[in-house]
């Protein structure tokens, strides 16, 4: 058994853990096996939630995330199709909308590109006039190339989606990302 098989089937976790992963655990470790079809016993760090870009951030089941940071949540869900005239997917909710401000950023691994991730903000009110939150979304899916030569995918196009409200303190720091692992500072 792998460590990660025996990390996800402890019942019991350390004072101080936190489930954080990078980019590329996220899509080798997550994503991936949950594209295969695999039984994935990670059901207490990523949930399936088919309608997270319906739902306002509030309203998710973030209060079921105990191993993460506070209203931060980890989900699996379909992705979005683009709207009717093929301009971009769908992200509407009952009080706004999820915007893209940066897409297609790519996820390496081994010099390869494994996949990509959206960086999504939530406006409250209707579109294109809405008022911007402190609500954030991740979506991280896996390249369809590099899908095609690890693995014969019947399951659909799941993608996981990191949603997390921005702690107000956040707001005075430098921004920190985190990209493939490495930790680059704005400083």
């Amino acid at each position: 058994m792998d460590f990660i098989q025996r990390l996800l089937s402890d019942a019991d976790f350390p004072l101080g853990f936190r489930f954080h992963p990078t980019d590329v655990e996220l899509l080798l470790y997550y994503l991936l096996p949950k594209l295969k079809g695999e039984d994935l016993s990670s059901s207490e760090f990523i949930m399936d939630f088919l309608g997270v870009y319906q739902h306002d951030p509030d309203r998710l089941p973030l209060d079921q995330f105990k191993h993460g940071r506070e209203k931060e949540a980890y989900f699996f869900t379909l992705e979005e199709i683009k709207n009717s005239v093929g301009e971009g997917p769908v992200r509407t909710t009952p009080t706004g909308y999820w915007k893209a401000y940066r897409e297609d950023v790519p996820i390496h691994h081994n010099q390869e590109i494994i996949g990509f991730k959206n960086k999504l903000l939530f406006y409250r009110e209707n579109v294109p006039n809405g008022t911007q939150t402190d609500w954030k979304m991740t979506e991280y899916f896996c390249s369809p190339s590099w899908i095609a030569t690890t693995s014969t995918s019947t399951v659909g196009r799941y993608v996981v989606c990191k949603v997390r409200q921005k702690m107000r303190a956040e707001e005075d720091e430098p921004l920190l990302e985190e990209e493939n692992g490495f930790i680059e500072g704005s400083k």
